[in-house]
């Protein structure tokens, strides 16, 4: 084809060029159709049967003849693409800390239940427990509830307003200031009486229902483009254990039905409507208790009759019961199963388990100081998050007014750094430190024997008093129990916990000081102080029980590690030693 004269075709162009212009190459000439084929290749080289030998667009591997593209740095590794791409290193680093790709390492659980008055009490409190939380991996803040209604015998009803409109943009601002996103929990229904279940009051029904309106009409006319608003959470918790009848669930499923319609009329599809089941896992205190097929039973009737798939639900979060009655049962390895059955139970639909952060079990794990519930123990936290794995999602329970004040995201509190690296160990579960075997400077009690040997690292956090979940020891007020533990290797480790009891009545008090020390290469000569800590007076007569530990954030290395703890008492209760 003979090349069209361009100036034919635009003759604008004819005033911009030069009248003297040479052309370097002849156009019509095969030498200029040589050096563009050599441009379109960029330089490649053609191999054998025409395959093009190119680096163009990669970074590594080889170029398709044989020849090296480029070799990767660590932590970045040769995709198939023929791209470097970076492997995140966790190992050992905090949660929140940098992962060596530009991101930071994120943790097991993935939402959070937060009162909304945590906001209203404190702002600033409220944004450090947001950045703790991003730095754990969580994505989602549930709101519990905005409202709560509550109806008297009367049929009076009264409204509580948790958290007001205008507070409400504030609150979605600071989530979303942490990369977050937020379901807020629109209005709680509390019954009049203890013995009564939500659903059971036709008052509190149609006076929640009222106000979730209202609530939802405020929240589009404000905040329906806001970028933290991911969804809603419909906080009435329907109660497997509790006998509900067919015609109970008709009237469950329809509040959930008539809420998220309302949903669904303002919003259509674009967010999602979660709804909790409380279930009551079986012991022998609880005479409701439902066993894990029941369990499955009791979810598969509660949507295949309809309470999900026409209401519109669309995630099912599972709460356990037994929190409130024996926290113990969470050591059981039976726990896995409800969790399983609940799973199977309501497949398609996406399953959330709460994990809770802290013991609320009775009076018996309140803090002697401020009335509030202890954060749970590692192991405890740990046994949940193993039991599980079936679950799309875990949202993690801390509720900030029912939680003592070393909570883990309570700010300027040490249990909340030490707890983002436990999480980080459970995550990358290289990084919690098992044990070779331990000793005791002094024997155990008789009467609460180290059963096997293993007590103190069995997963087994004693939350009751006297039970044989606790190791004893008989000693002298100002001594000094000491406990070795081997680890067999040299390991690096940030933090060492150790739960203890106090029940003044029965001549127990907690330890006056905790001292920690580690031998890096074993030896009795070697010995390096990591911390120690002053353990608080406890004057309540009955039972309490406290974790308590020292953190090095920038890790110790340790063959041996010794705990050394100065008796208050005649009696000395441990339960656990946690090391990470």
């Amino acid at each position: 084809m003979e090349p069209k004269d361009i100036f034919e075709e635009h003759p604008e162009l004819e005033d911009l060029v030069s009248e003297d212009f040479e052309p370097e190459y002849d156009f019509e000439g095969e030498d200029y159709y040589e050096i563009d084929e050599k441009e379109e290749t960029h330089g490649d080289i053609s191999g054998e049967d025409g395959i093009i030998c190119s680096c163009e667009g990669k970074s590594c591997g080889d170029d398709g003849c044989g020849n090296s593209c480029g070799t990767c740095n660590s932590p970045f590794y040769c995709s198939s693409d023929n791209r470097c791409v970076c492997v995140p290193r966790c190992d050992r680093v905090p949660c929140g800390g940098p992962d060596g790709c530009g991101d930071i390492c994120r943790c097991i659980l993935d939402g959070s239940f937060v009162s909304p008055q945590l906001w209203g009490s404190n702002r600033e409190s409220f944004r450090n427990a947001l950045s703790e939380m991003r730095a754990f991996g969580m994505s989602t803040i549930v709101l519990t509830a905005a409202r709560m209604v509550s109806c008297d015998s009367s049929g009076s009803c009264n409204t509580s307003i948790v958290i007001d409109d205008d507070m409400l943009g504030t609150v979605l601002d600071d989530i979303s200031d942490y990369g977050m996103k937020a379901m807020i929990g629109l209005v709680d229904c509390v019954p009049s009486a203890s013995n009564m279940m939500w659903w059971e009051d036709s008052d509190l029904i149609n006076s929640c229902l009222s106000e979730t309106e209202s609530l939802l009409i405020e929240i589009e006319l404000r905040y329906s483009s806001h970028i933290a608003l991911s969804g809603f959470f419909i906080p009435p918790k329907v109660m497997a254990g509790i006998p509900v009848d067919n015609q109970n669930l008709g009237m469950v499923n329809d509040f959930y039905w008539r809420a998220t319609q309302m949903i669904h009329n303002l919003w259509g599809d674009i967010f999602p409507s979660a709804g909790m089941v409380y279930f009551i896992a079986s012991n022998n205190e609880t005479p409701e208790a439902i066993q894990p097929s029941e369990l499955g039973l009791w979810l598969r009737e509660f949507i295949m009759g309809g309470t999900v798939q026409s209401s519109g639900l669309d995630i099912v979060i599972l709460e356990d019961g037994v929190g409130e009655y024996n926290n113990s049962l969470w050591s059981d390895p039976g726990i896995e199963l409800y969790v399983q059955e609940a799973y199977r139970a309501i497949i398609p639909y996406p399953l959330y388990t709460a994990i809770d952060l802290y013991q609320w079990s009775s009076t018996k794990t309140l803090s002697a100081t401020d009335n509030y519930m202890h954060p749970a123990s590692m192991s405890r936290i740990r046994r949940q998050i193993e039991a599980t794995q079936e679950a799309n999602m875990r949202i993690a329970n801390q509720f900030p007014l029912h939680m003592a004040s070393n909570a883990f995201f309570v700010p300027y509190s040490d249990e909340s750094a030490s707890l983002g690296r436990a999480y980080n160990a459970l995550y990358f579960r290289n990084s919690w430190v098992e044990y070779a075997y331990y000793s005791f400077s002094s024997p155990c009690s008789s009467t609460y024997p180290d059963i096997g040997g293993v007590m103190l690292f069995d997963d087994r956090t004693g939350e009751k008093e006297r039970t044989q979940d606790w190791v004893g020891w008989i000693v002298s007020p100002g001594s000094v129990l000491s406990i070795i533990v081997d680890l067999g290797l040299r390991k690096m480790i940030t933090d060492v916990a150790v739960v203890m009891r106090s029940e003044t009545s029965f001549n127990n008090y907690y330890p006056s000081r905790l001292r920690v020390y580690v031998s890096p290469d074993g030896s009795d000569t070697s010995y390096m102080l990591m911390g120690n800590i002053d353990i608080p007076y406890n004057s309540d007569s009955t039972y309490g029980n406290l974790k308590v530990g020292v953190s090095s954030p920038g890790g110790m290395d340790a063959q041996k590690v010794r705990l050394e703890l100065v008796s208050r008492s005649q009696w000395q209760f441990l339960s656990e030693i946690e090391i990470y």
